[in-house]
């Protein structure tokens, strides 16, 4: 779109959490997923998503493997997928579930 002559970008789903390579990233269910990637493009935020709803999932049997290239990046990670186990609970307890054991 347009508008006297600015470019203007409108998410195809803007009511979207994911940005679409994020999303296809999480969709992705193969047993091992590599992929050579630039800086701050949300990746380890949407796997961490995907590997909590994965082992979060009723009758879930895998755990999640995931490398890092060092302890730091290892402790952020393990932090996003914290932040996500925390929603799904909190989605979770409105439907009288619980995700997360206490």
């Amino acid at each position: 779109m347009v508008l006297k002559g600015r470019a203007r970008v409108i998410p195809a789903n803007p009511e979207a959490i994911f940005l679409p390579g994020q999303a296809a990233w999480i969709k992705d269910n193969s047993r091992l997923k590599l992929m050579e990637k630039s800086r701050q493009i949300g990746l380890s935020w949407s796997t961490a998503y995907a590997c909590d709803e994965r082992t979060a999932a009723q009758g879930a049997r895998h755990d999640q493997w995931v490398s890092s290239r060092d302890d730091l990046q290892a402790r952020l990670f393990i932090e996003d997928c914290k932040m996500w186990a925390g929603i799904m609970n909190m989605a979770a307890k409105d439907l009288g579930e619980q995700a997360v054991g206490a």
